[in-house]
């Protein structure tokens, strides 16, 4: 991973890519350091996540009164049921779009979270981008 980011680093600098904004990998590069470098160039990361990823929903809930800490995450993703995401709509009918903003545990960091499946099979994958509202 180290050789990537050097390589990514360099061609950056080297070729005036301020402009560039967005870096799109493979699942191989889905691991915290690469995540954490690209980051460190100051760039946002789309790429695939497996589908079986250690994820967790944001607590949307109300506050909680009184002192302490409050609640921050609300229970691990089941990728067999989707139904806390929101469903986005697609022109193509067998393709079914799912969104969610999730926490990443071993990223340690927030992710956009789209799970692309088949209406026709229970194949899904899951793509991420760094990058959170």
């Amino acid at each position: 991973m180290d050789v990537s980011l050097d390589q990514l680093s360099r061609v950056v600098k080297a070729h005036d890519l301020r402009f560039l904004r967005y870096v799109v990998t493979d699942g191989a590069y889905s691991k915290q350091q690469c995540v954490a470098g690209v980051r460190g160039l100051e760039l946002h990361q789309i790429g695939k996540l497996r589908a079986d990823a250690n994820l967790r929903y944001l607590s949307q809930g109300p506050k909680r009164p009184g002192p302490g800490r409050q609640k921050t995450y609300d229970g691990k993703v089941n990728w067999s049921a989707l139904s806390r995401f929101e469903r986005l709509d697609t022109e193509d009918e067998h393709i079914v779009l799912y969104h969610q903003v999730l926490n990443h545990v071993q990223l340690e960091c927030n992710l956009q979270v789209v799970v692309v499946g088949s209406i026709r099979s229970f194949l899904h994958r899951c793509f991420f981008d760094v990058e959170t509202a």
